[in-house]
This record gives structure tokens, C-alpha cells and sequence, in this order.
């Protein structure tokens, strides 16, 4: 079942992704507000 693996590996990237972006926004929006 390659499509499932695919999908699931789809799945995870992209929470990754997200997490990294929202990272990168955190640190540069938060900042001066966490001040």
C-alpha cells in the first residue's frame, strides 16, 4: 500500500513544516510582545 505510506509520510511533513513556520513567526511576531 504505497499511497497509505505516501499519504502518512505527506502527513507528517507537513506538521513539520508547520511547526517550523510557526516557529519562525513566533520568534519574529512574540518577540516584541513577550517583552
Amino acid at each position: 500500500n504505497t499511497w497509505f505510506f505516501w499519504s502518512g509520510v505527506a502527513l507528517i511533513v507537513n506538521a513539520v513544516l508547520c511547526r517550523i513556520l510557526t516557529r519562525r513567526y513566533d520568534k519574529v511576531t512574540m518577540k516584541p510582545q513577550v517583552d
